[in-house]
């Protein structure tokens, strides 16, 4: 394409400028994302209600606490209203509680400190669609992915006791890897602003609530039942760990050109390079 400039009174001729075809525009924007935010379980309050009642365990909580949780993520342009997602990400459960267990029987004085450590780190890998029914400065969209989650699970006692001949010596009861399937709905909103340009590299700044549903289920009372001489026989030893839960994030979302090898502009770099 070329552009015809009009002659000065200084010029005998006139000029032809050459503009940037279409073949020296990139044939992709990829775009890349860093995610942070918060993620509340829904599970294990079974299990927590169980080890304080057959451990006489005081101050254990009742319900796992929210953790933070970090993503990158990788989205790849079909269409103005569909992309192609890939997230990788990290989150965890957690408990770390230490109690006191007193005794002045005659025959058993002494005192036990028990420390407890519960710790489920797992890393979702997801791969789905993100739908962009709207295409204004500020839209919702949807997006619907199935992964696959392998978690560390790490669950053990450390116990100092004075206790004579005392039962409870702790141990780690768990320490092993697992692979999990899992699915995610997620619905978002993209804050797009004046950045939403081809010449910038900010694309979008995101907020994300999503749902996952990650299913675990462990025997984690079943090792501990040796050590204990009052456990009813019809205690449930395996618990759910994690199943269904809620998170909230915050996304910055960089936009970068890929050439094609196929396309003018990558020959033109290579024999220019």
């Amino acid at each position: 394409m070329w552009l015809l400039l009009s002659p000065l009174p200084w010029t005998p001729s006139t000029a032809a400028v050459p503009l940037p075809s279409a073949a020296q525009q990139p044939s992709l924007w990829l775009l890349l994302s860093a995610e942070g935010g918060i993620s509340f379980p829904w599970e294990g309050e079974q299990f927590l209600h169980f080890y304080r009642l057959l451990t006489d365990a005081e101050g254990i909580p009742s319900a796992f606490l929210p953790r933070t949780m970090l993503a990158i993520g990788l989205r790849i342009p079909l269409s103005p209203a569909w992309q192609l997602r890939l997230n990788v990400g990290r989150h965890q459960l957690e408990m770390d509680h230490t109690y006191r267990q007193r005794y002045s029987e005659p025959h058993r004085q002494g005192e036990r400190v028990i420390r407890a450590v519960l710790s489920l780190h797992s890393f979702p890998i997801w791969f789905g669609m993100e739908w962009h029914p709207f295409q204004t400065a500020f839209h919702t969209y949807l997006h619907g992915a199935i992964g696959l989650v392998p978690s560390k699970l790490y669950w053990a006692e450390t116990v100092y006791s004075s206790v004579p001949a005392d039962t409870r010596l702790g141990g780690v009861y768990d320490n092993r890897w697992s692979l999990r399937p899992g699915i995610r709905l997620l619905v978002g909103t993209t804050l797009r602003f004046d950045a939403a340009v081809r010449s910038s590299l900010l694309e979008s700044l995101r907020i994300e609530a999503a749902y996952s549903f990650i299913p675990l289920r462990r025997d984690l009372l079943h090792p501990l039942l040796p050590q204990l001489s009052n456990a009813p026989p019809d205690l449930p030893t395996t618990f759910i760990l994690s199943g269904s839960a809620l998170s909230l994030s915050c996304a910055v979302v960089l936009q970068l050109p890929f050439f094609f090898p196929s396309s003018p502009h990558w020959h033109a770099v290579q024999k220019h390079g």
